[in-house]
């Protein structure tokens, strides 16, 4: 019996660094110029900006721009019926998961239900992403509408789901990802741990793995 709905492999199989928005890229972590600067990033010093550099003449230490999370770069995040609006420092402290499915995938539909199990008794820690693979906008809205909970924030269909499938290995649906506030990948698929069945128990390895 297959496990997963099999896609067709995307060009790029590479997992990208997100780019920190101190950087002064325009465009957010999915921009062109982002990612190619992610592709050939090298540590270096922050910026400093001219106004950093005023306050330090005047003998005042420089203050530091605070670091959004990566999600706050998607002008599209929905929730529900409508816009999402997102606590991002709460998100800080919670799991973010990636749900990559769609409506027709039959093992998606055998998964989903298990998935939200494990949502409810982790909902206060976890925080779902859904990014959907279904084939048009309107079969994007009727599956959420009937199968996902209400709470897990998604994307319309278009380039930001395109350049999510880009930042992440995606052999098959359904697929579950942890990532980082960066938007790094931490665990590549956690599917079958959740099936496993012990909430509990995978909440808090994910926790730990992400320092929580």
């Amino acid at each position: 019996m297959l496990r997963h709905c099999l896609l067709r492999p995307l060009p790029i199989h590479r997992r990208l660094a997100f780019v920190p928005f101190s950087t002064g890229i325009g465009g957010g972590p999915f921009s062109a110029h982002a990612t190619a600067a992610a592709q050939n990033a090298v540590p270096t010093a922050p910026m400093a900006t001219t106004a950093a550099l005023a306050a330090a003449a005047d003998g005042d230490p420089p203050k530091q721009q605070k670091y959004q999370h990566f999600l706050a770069s998607l002008s599209e995040l929905k929730q529900g019926q409508g816009d999402a609006v997102v606590d991002f420092e709460a998100l800080d402290k919670k799991v973010l998961l990636l749900y990559f499915s769609a409506g027709w995938c039959h093992t998606c539909r055998d998964f989903t239900p298990k998935f939200k199990e494990f949502y409810n008794q982790t909902k206060n820690d976890v925080t779902v992403l859904w990014l959907s693979r279904d084939k048009s906008k309107e079969e994007q809205q009727e599956y959420y509408a009937k199968s996902l909970d209400p709470s897990w924030l998604y994307v319309p269909l278009g380039k930001t789901v395109r350049d999510f499938l880009r930042m992440y290995k995606l052999y098959g649906l359904p697929s579950v990802k942890m990532v980082d506030r960066e938007g790094n990948l931490v665990e590549e698929e956690l599917k079958k741990d959740i099936e496993a069945g012990n909430a509990e128990e995978l909440l808090q390895k994910c926790k730990k793995q992400l320092g929580l």
